[in-house]
Parts: structure tokens; C-alpha cells; sequence
């Protein structure tokens, strides 16, 4: 059974930083990164017999990425797997290891900044769907009011149509309205995120669809109505990136 992931504030700054390095060495690469990271989270969540102890603390295992050279360290709590270093292998997570900080806020804020990276490397702002701070300041008011945001939580990719046509997507939830039904679904439960297949082939071209179809842990799918184009692109790749972080 896969155990629920949770990247602690350090190491999600060390993959901010190295995928944002990479990106820039080559477009492309830093998203190659973040998914390999993923990749590597899936197989400890998945599978504990094959965990591997660092052999200066035992409490912690690590996980190879072999393209980038990196290890991940972690600590598993009963069914979370708790990722507290990320390095390059020439390097060793010293004292952060150790002394990690669990500070909620600061969590919040490194998650807000992979997900507007993320939609930004992949996509992009569109005339309607665009990060929560390229929004116009009435957009932004009324998305806080209708999205009810929970302690901590920090808002970062935005729609707003109308008080009944809006979404947003937050360091915790993915929250939006079509309609008299509003609904919420939290980041951790979201298991897949798909291209309307009946919309691609009514456009004829997936650069024009404008719907994602989001299933979530339970088995339940919910559709979108989004932005076609780079906003599109940006969102949909978001949602794949937060399906990984619970497996």
C-alpha cells in the first residue's frame, strides 16, 4: 500500500532551487528533474522492504535518482513518508538532516512556489487563467471571498468568469465552482489529471480544447472547463505533479 508523501520546507527549497538550475542549463530539464524526484518518492512510498539506510543515521532511508545524481533522504512515520534532504551526491545533507525545521507557514510557501513554477515552465499565464498574482486586484478579492482559504493556505493559480464560474488552486486544495455547485478537493487527494478526450476530438486539436478531466483517490472525476493553450498546458501538467505527491 503506498504511504502518503510530505517534502519538509528545506527540501522542497533544495528542488525549487535545482530544478530552476536546471531549466536553465536547458529548457525542459527542470521539469525532467521534478519528475525524477517524483519517480523516486513513488518507489519509497510503495515499496519499504527495498529501503536503503543512510549509514550516518540509521532512522533515515534514502532514494537514488541516477540521471541527476541526487539522493533523497526520509523519514517514514507509520503510513507518511517524511522527504527532509535533497543533494547532489557529492554532497552530504549534514545538519538539515538533523536539525529540520516543521514550521506549517514555511510549508506552505514552498509548495506555492513549485506549483507557480511549474505552471509557468510548462504553460503559462492566458487571458483568463493565470497565477493568483498576475490577476487583476478584483479578481483577486472576490477569488479569496468565494474560495474560503483555510489557515496557511496561500492561493497560486486563479480563473474568474463569474461567482458562479471560478476555480483555484492553492497550497492545499483545489477548490472551484461551475455553476449552483461548488466543490473542494484536497492537493493530496487528487490521483490523475486528463485531457477531455470528447473535447480534443470535437476541437480537433488538443491546442484548442479547454477541459481537464481530474479524478481524484476515491475513484470519483470531475471536469473543468480551464483556457485552451499555454494555460491549459500549465495547468494540466500542475495537477499530474500534485497526483504524485501522495503516492
Amino acid at each position: 500500500m503506498s504511504r502518503r508523501v510530505v517534502v519538509l520546507p528545506e527540501a522542497e527549497e533544495e528542488l525549487t532551487a535545482t530544478a530552476q538550475y536546471y531549466e536553465e542549463q536547458r529548457a525542459g530539464l527542470g521539469g525532467a528533474f521534478l519528475d525524477a524526484i517524483d519517480e523516486a518518492l513513488a518507489r519509497a512510498s510503495e515499496n519499504p522492504k527495498a529501503r536503503v539506510s543512510w549509514m550516518m543515521d540509521g532512522r533515515y532511508g534514502r532514494s537514488i535518482v541516477p540521471r541527476f545524481l541526487h539522493l533523497v533522504f526520509f523519514e517514514e512515520r507509520e503510513d507518511v513518508i517524511e522527504v527532509v534532504a535533497v543533494t547532489h551526491a557529492s554532497r552530504l545533507p549534514g545538519h538539515r538532516v538533523a536539525n529540520r525545521r516543521r514550521d506549517e507557514g514555511a510549508t506552505h510557501e514552498f509548495r506555492l512556489g513549485r506549483l507557480v513554477w511549474r505552471f509557468d515552465a510548462s504553460g503559462g499565464d492566458g487571458a483568463e487563467l493565470k497565477s493568483f498574482a498576475e490577476l487583476g486586484p478584483d479578481q483577486r478579492t472576490s477569488l479569496l471571498c468565494l474560495a474560503d482559504l483555510l489557515p496557511g493556505e496561500l492561493p497560486a493559480i486563479g480563473l474568474h468568469r463569474s461567482g458562479d464560474d471560478w476555480l483555484l488552486l492553492t497550497s492545499a486544495r483545489l477548490v472551484w465552482q461551475a455553476g449552483a455547485e461548488r466543490r473542494a478537493i484536497s492537493l493530496f487527494d487528487i490521483a490523475d489529471a486528463t485531457l477531455d478526450i470528447r473535447t480534443v476530438h470535437a476541437a480537433g486539436s488538443k491546442e484548442v480544447a479547454d477541459r481537464l478531466t481530474v479524478t481524484t483517490r476515491a475513484g470519483w472525476s470531475f471536469p473543468l472547463r480551464l483556457e485552451a493553450g499555454r494555460a491549459l498546458s500549465g495547468m494540466w501538467n500542475v495537477l499530474r505533479m500534485v497526483s504524485k505527491w501522495a503516492q
